[in-house]
């Protein structure tokens, strides 16, 4: 009976884990981006890098960028083409694939621990390239339901990003929103739960 060496299975799975790793490298060379700024969100690792996301706003048209990092922020609810409200969400992030990612907003009352209706809202969107960082654009929408009942309080947006591969990160942001509809009358149906 033949005895291998030790060093054969050594040196196949150092082979196979630097083929892995080349693999990675090449696959990751233009779908991942490097130095971008975002950060604050929680990370996870993805096999492209760091992964790092944040989180904001944008203007009433849907453009441009509006940081919500900053504990004053206000972003207004608008008003939507078929009568509901909403906020503009964009995000900034790094080291997810650019393509497709699944994005869920969730928005919640501080005071109450109460998520602002409809809920969870889950989108998927394409991630585009700004410079050094990944960029939600277009924005998303995150619905409000009842504006009355938002209008002037303390809201925790939740946003989680999920890629193709797997690889996710999170981050949140306080914000105040603003509306500038009429509020005089007291909420009705189920808005009054809010």
């Amino acid at each position: 009976m033949r005895s291998r060496p030790i060093a054969q299975p050594a040196a196949r799975l150092l082979l196979g884990a630097l083929l892995l790793a080349l693999t990675l490298a090449i696959g990751c060379s233009n779908d991942c981006v490097d130095g971008c700024e975002a950060d604050g969100g929680e990370t996870d690792g993805g096999a492209c890098g760091p992964v790092s996301l944040v989180i904001g706003g944008a203007d009433k048209e849907g453009a441009g960028w509006v940081d919500w990092q900053a504990a004053t922020a206000t972003p207004p609810m608008i008003r939507g083409p078929q009568g509901g409200q909403h906020i503009w969400v964009r995000t900034r992030s790094r080291g997810l694939w650019q393509k497709k990612a699944r994005l869920d907003v969730t928005m919640t009352l501080i005071d109450t621990g109460i998520v602002v209706k409809p809920g969870t809202v889950p989108v998927m969107h394409t991630l585009q390239p700004e410079g050094e960082c990944q960029d939600l654009s277009p924005p998303i929408t995150a619905y409000v339901k009842c504006p009355c009942q938002v209008v002037g309080r303390k809201v925790r947006v939740d946003v989680s990003l999920l890629d193709l591969y797997g690889v996710s990160a999170k981050a949140k942001a306080e914000i105040t929103p603003t509306w500038d509809g009429d509020c005089s009358q007291p909420p009705s149906g189920n808005c009054g739960e809010q």
